[in-house]
Formats: C-alpha cells, sequence, structure tokens
C-alpha cells in the first residue's frame, strides 16, 4: 500500500457513489447515528431497536478495521449488511417460487406499518401497536 496512486476514473467513481449515496439517503448520517448510540431512549422513542450478539475475536478484529479503514460506523455497516442479506432472502424465496415473507404484522406489533407508495418508496409511519391476539 505505499504506492498508491488514484487514477483519474477511480476518483470519478468515488465521487459519482458518495453522490448516489447522499441523494438516496443512504449516506452516512455520523452525528445522527452519534447522538442514537448515545441517548438509547431517544433513539428507542423514534422507534430504533437495539440488536447484539456476541462474535469471535478474528471477526471483531476485521470487522472493526474495515470499518476504521473506510470511516464507517458499526450502525452503518450493519445495517447495510441486513439490508442487502434481507434482500438476497426475498429473492432466493421468488426464486423457489415462495415469493417474500410478509413481514407486515411483526412491523404493526413494533408500532409502524409502511405507507403508500411514492416515488420514492414506500415510508414507515408510526400507529398504535396492534394488542397481543388481534
Amino acid at each position: 500500500m505505499n504506492d498508491i496512486h488514484m487514477e483519474f476514473d477511480e476518483l470519478l467513481t468515488m465521487k459519482a457513489l458518495m453522490f448516489k449515496a447522499d441523494i438516496s439517503g443512504r449516506a452516512s448520517s455520523g452525528f445522527g447515528n452519534l447522538l442514537l448510540e448515545r441517548d438509547p431512549e431517544q433513539a428507542e422513542a423514534i422507534g430504533m431497536k437495539n440488536i447484539c450478539f456476541r462474535i469471535d475475536p478474528l471477526l471483531q478484529a476485521r470487522f472493526e478495521v474495515s470499518l476504521s479503514a473506510l470511516g464507517m460506523s458499526k450502525q452503518e455497516a450493519l445495517s447495510e449488511a441486513l439490508h442487502e442479506m434481507l434482500n438476497q432472502f426475498d429473492a432466493k424465496l421468488r426464486q423457489v417460487g415462495l415469493g417474500p415473507l410478509d413481514y407486515e404484522g411483526r412491523l404493526r406489533e413494533l408500532g409502524f406499518e409502511l405507507g403508500p407508495e411514492t416515488e420514492h418508496g414506500r415510508r414507515l409511519v408510526r400507529v398504535e401497536p396492534a394488542k397481543k391476539g388481534d
């Protein structure tokens, strides 16, 4: 890595992807993520959920060094990885003739539902959580 030179095409690609992330809403919102990480009550108030699990030291080291090199937060990286994984689940279920799983009932239990389709997709809308047994 001592002789690193960035080609003009690589620079353009990087800038184009940064622009795409900004306009798609997928850019790293480091300040917002930092606030949510430091104030769990506020994060919970806006519907954010905490998922925790244990990993082995090798995976932890690779993960942390990679995130540091890319300037990504754990939340950003894991959220993107989960989106990609779930999209692959849906695609595989479609491929074998089952279609994607229906998660709207669980979403409602969490106090949300998907709003109407717009040119930007469907947004989450806060609703009264479904009662157990409904």
